[in-house]
């Protein structure tokens, strides 16, 4: 995993992070987390989500295409 910024919420500090896992790859859910679901970033705004969790995808995948060579930074 890479670190790849800090998002300020209103009420919480989100780190976000980066992997790349296999297509086999599934969710697991944790203490914290009751229903675990992985979504690709275009779906997210088919989802309910907090503004934060809105923006956070926005900026991932932003970045992403941007390291990958797609979108000039």
């Amino acid at each position: 995993m890479n670190f790849l910024f800090q998002f300020g919420g209103r009420n919480k500090r989100h780190h976000v992070f980066f992997s790349v896992l296999p297509d086999a790859a599934r969710p697991a859910p944790a203490n914290e987390i009751l229903r675990c679901r992985w979504f690709r970033p275009g779906k997210v705004a088919t989802l309910i989500t907090s503004v934060p969790t809105r923006e956070i995808i926005n900026l991932l995948f932003s970045h992403e295409l941007t390291a990958s060579g797609i979108v000039a930074a």
